[in-house]
């Protein structure tokens, strides 16, 4: 689950579903518990399983930020990675929503896992992202 701010929460949605193109399965607010939370879904277009969950909350709720963003070195080895069809039609669509690549798409050949394009990306949030494609 990637926890966000309720200003954060629409961007990352909107990341998912107009770059990545995935679909919104579930989108509600929970009031009945002490500290209300929006709760949402997203899903890769025509998925039976798997989903990636996404809560935000109010900014009183929230813990005071490091400031450090989410991502190595800072947390970790934080960061989702996605297969797709075309890293190249991703960019298409991340361009066209005025958004960068983090890094350049790569072929890399892995003995385990074959030859792929990869490509990196930072959510609204700083969160990072990979996508890659068979090749």
């Amino acid at each position: 689950t990637l926890v966000l701010s309720k200003s954060e929460m629409d961007a990352v949605i909107g990341f998912f579903t107009d770059v990545l193109d995935f679909d919104v399965r579930s989108d509600r607010e929970w009031t009945a518990y002490e500290i209300p939370f929006r709760f949402a879904t997203v899903h890769a277009k025509g998925s039976d399983t798997g989903h990636v969950a996404l809560a935000a909350y109010a900014p009183e709720h929230l813990a005071p930020g490091t400031g450090a963003a989410p991502r190595p070195p800072n947390r970790g080895m934080a960061i989702w990675s996605f297969r797709v069809e075309s890293v190249a039609e991703i960019e298409k669509r991340a361009r066209a929503k005025n958004m960068k690549p983090f890094a350049d798409a790569v072929e890399v050949r892995v003995a385990d896992l074959g030859h792929r394009r990869v490509q990196t990306y930072l959510a609204p949030n700083g969160f990072m992202i990979e996508v890659f494609e068979r090749i």
